[in-house]
């Protein structure tokens, strides 16, 4: 383990370097919206987004409370009615152009969120690895790689829900076959628990793999593609190579990085804290300047206003700033952290030596 703390305290003097020799609050602010956007200041979930945390076995256990419950008061509906019944909203034209619209919506903002996130890891990588705080160039320079990346985690993130929707499926269609969404209170809680169980086990395993992929992707490929300007599939062929005969070392790296990344999360959540402790006192502030609004007379309620926007805007953007730069030490360490580890192992990938280059074509 001699390796690794050597690679724990380079990591340490990096992010020093980064951020406080100079200590400039431009470049703090820089990098900070840079590892917002690339999801790099989510430290409690490996910078990933996953679904919701409640597992098959939960969600089936409230629905099997919630069917209980309306059972006493009225007979339950079957499947096939309650499906009739959402087809038969979808006859009005004015409902179904109100989902449509709403779900190409959300749809257009998921994919541009996705794919703005995935152009920024590369951005962040660069930053962290040069020691600059730059937005302009390197968001042309990683343009193929960029959005190689995207086609991946989109591709990725399809096949997670095609398999999570089919254990879901196979989950429901097994309770209605038992009864249980007919009758739940009938059956007993442990019929339901023993029929949920390997659903819920199956539905885990899957996210704990797509976790896996994707932190893999994000600590290891990401560089290989940075460094040698190609597509993500070619960079996953490489990284394979590298990790061929080096499987210790990479079991240990990833014990080191989930206790890093916890103990990283722990101490953020605890300086956030402080920091929202820190608002009473201004909340206190602001009841205070309510009461005082409350009191004067109509001419001077929009003259006090305007006084308190011209001098609190620039407080409250001062403070969302420093809210927004709590984790930034944190993501800096753990981006870093990786590419220490690679350049160990592969000096060729050693990022801190490397000045990009333009893009190939």
């Amino acid at each position: 383990m001699r390796d690794f703390s050597e690679i724990v305290d380079a990591c340490v003097e990096w992010t020093a370097t980064v951020l406080f020799r100079p200590f400039k609050p431009k470049k703090w602010l820089i990098l900070a919206s840079i590892a917002l956007l690339a999801g790099s200041l989510n430290l409690g979930n490996l910078n990933l987004q996953l679904p919701s945390s409640d597992t098959s076995q939960q969600k089936t256990e409230k629905l099997a409370s919630k069917e209980s419950a309306l059972n006493q008061k009225q007979p339950p509906k079957a499947l096939k009615e309650i499906g009739q019944d959402f087809l038969r909203k979808f006859k009005n034209p004015k409902f179904f152009t109100l989902f449509v619209t709403l779900f190409a919506v959300a749809l257009a903002l998921f994919l541009f969120s996705v794919w703005l996130s995935c152009r920024f890891k590369f951005i962040f990588l660069e930053n962290v690895s040069r020691n600059s705080a730059s937005i302009k160039i390197p968001f042309k320079q990683n343009k193929k790689i960029g959005d190689s990346y995207f086609l991946f985690s989109l591709a990725l993130f399809a096949l997670f829900l095609i398999l999570s929707g089919g254990i879901i499926f196979c989950s429901l269609f097994t309770l209605a076959k038992a009864g249980v969404l007919r009758n739940p209170a009938a059956l007993g809680f442990l019929k339901v628990f023993l029929v949920c169980l390997p659903f819920a086990f199956a539905l885990l395993l899957l996210m704990l793999v797509f976790v896996f992929l994707s932190w893999f992707t994000y600590d290891f490929v990401l560089p290989v593609m940075f460094k040698d300007k190609i597509k993500i599939l070619q960079a996953w062929k490489k990284v394979m190579v590298i990790f061929h005969f080096r499987k210790p070392a990479l079991f240990k790296y990833i014990l080191l990085r989930i206790v890093l990344s916890f103990c990283c999360a722990l101490t953020s959540g605890v300086i956030s804290l402080i920091s929202l402790i820190s608002f009473v006192p201004l909340g206190i502030l602001a009841w205070g300047v309510y009461l005082v609004f409350l009191i004067l007379p109509g001419w001077l309620k929009i003259v006090y206003l305007a006084v308190i926007a011209i001098i609190g805007m620039p407080v409250l953007l001062c403070l969302l700033c420093c809210l927004l730069c709590v984790n930034l030490p944190f993501a800096v360490f753990l981006r870093a952290l990786s590419l220490k580890f690679i350049a160990r192992i592969e000096p060729g990938y050693n990022l801190f030596r490397y000045v990009p280059t333009a893009e190939v074509a």
